[in-house]
């Protein structure tokens, strides 16, 4: 559902059905010319992905990993034909999502970093938030690697085993740790 517009409106709205579930899943789109599709997300995470534009199946295709709790979980692939669509020479930029786990002696806290498409980023615990602040700051995407700022601090990312990483501090002030170095993994998923 694109809102109401048609395929070639820049900006709206949209639902996810999957299944004999409605409405699964909402958020908000934005089309540029010749890249494709920035979605974003109403979802927990505030997730932001770009579509990849498929020319063998001339489509804008996508995953998304939706979790709907004790209802199940997975990965949705998504795809919306355009025939007329010429994409651009100019790369399209993702927006990167990175995982991993913070060893804070006490406890194991899993870690995400979501980038969104206006520049920033939200790097926090998925299983402890509550203990362990999350840190919000800036990236770009300079020569293949990304480049994320905290304040006056920048980290950038190394190719390591073929995967993007960075590694990013975690405090746990209640048991007096700061900045623990955590080695955080970029996510992949392909499409098609």
């Amino acid at each position: 559902n694109n809102g109401g517009g048609n395929l070639f409106t820049k900006a709206g709205s949209f639902t996810v059905d999957a299944n004999n579930m409605k409405n699964v899943i909402d958020g908000n789109y934005v089309f540029t010319d010749g890249q494709g599709w920035t979605l974003l997300f109403n979802d927990a995470l505030g997730m932001n992905i770009r579509t990849h534009y498929d020319s063998a199946d001339k489509a804008h295709k996508f995953i998304y990993a939706l979790d709907l709790g004790s209802r199940g979980a997975g990965n949705l692939e998504l795809s919306k034909e355009d025939k007329s669509f010429s994409p651009a020479s100019d790369s399209w930029n993702d927006i990167p999502t990175f995982t991993g786990t913070a060893d804070l002696g006490v406890i194991a806290a899993e870690m995400r970093l979501i980038c969104k498409a206006d520049g920033s980023f939200h790097f926090f615990s998925t299983n402890f938030g509550q203990y362990i602040p999350s840190l919000e700051g800036t990236y770009a995407e300079k020569e293949g690697k990304y480049v994320f700022t905290i304040g006056e601090e920048e980290i950038e990312t190394v190719l390591q085993d073929g995967l993007l990483t960075a590694t990013l501090p975690v405090s746990l002030p209640v048991m007096g740790v700061t900045g623990i170095p955590t080695l955080m993994v970029q996510d992949i998923l392909s499409v098609g």
